[in-house]
C-alpha cells in the first residue's frame, strides 16, 4: 500500500473514531475567541460510555498509529 493510501486511509479511520465519541457525546462545549488571541479559550465538559466510547478510542489510537505509518513510509520512499 503506498503512504498517498495510507494517509487516506487512516484519515478515514480517525474521521469514524472522532464520529463514534461524537455521537456518543453527553455534556456541552464552548468555545469563545477574542482579541487577543491569549483570550480565546475553550471549555469541554461531558462523556461518552459504552461501546461507542470504546470504539472511538480504538479509531483514535489505529487512525493515529496508521498516520504514523503514512508520515515514516513516505519520508523512506523518497
Amino acid at each position: 500500500m503506498n503512504p498517498k493510501r495510507l494517509s487516506l486511509v487512516s484519515s478515514a479511520v480517525l474521521l469514524a473514531g472522532l464520529v463514534s465519541i461524537w455521537s456518543g457525546w453527553q455534556g456541552n462545549g464552548k468555545v469563545m475567541l477574542g482579541y487577543p488571541v491569549t483570550a480565546t479559550s475553550m471549555q469541554f465538559c461531558g462523556s461518552v460510555s459504552g461501546m461507542l466510547a470504546f470504539l472511538g478510542l480504538l479509531g483514535l489510537s489505529a487512525g493515529i498509529l496508521l498516520m504514523i505509518a503514512a508520515m515514516i513510509w513516505s519520508l523512506v520512499s523518497e
